[in-house]
């Protein structure tokens, strides 16, 4: 999968299903995915991701 067709498919999930996302990763699903929980918990501990 091209880097751009992974992106668009990013953000579909993102947007279509931000509650799902949201509730098992703790926010966005992001780029690199493996590291998306991590990622958001580290970010809402400092403050810089809102629910």
């Amino acid at each position: 999968m091209d880097k751009h067709k992974k992106q668009r498919l990013i953000d579909y999930i993102n947007t279509h299903h931000a509650d799902f996302v949201y509730r098992y990763l703790a926010g966005p699903l992001r780029f690199q995915r493996r590291q998306s929980k991590r990622y958001n918990k580290l970010l809402r501990f400092f403050g810089l991701l809102k629910d």
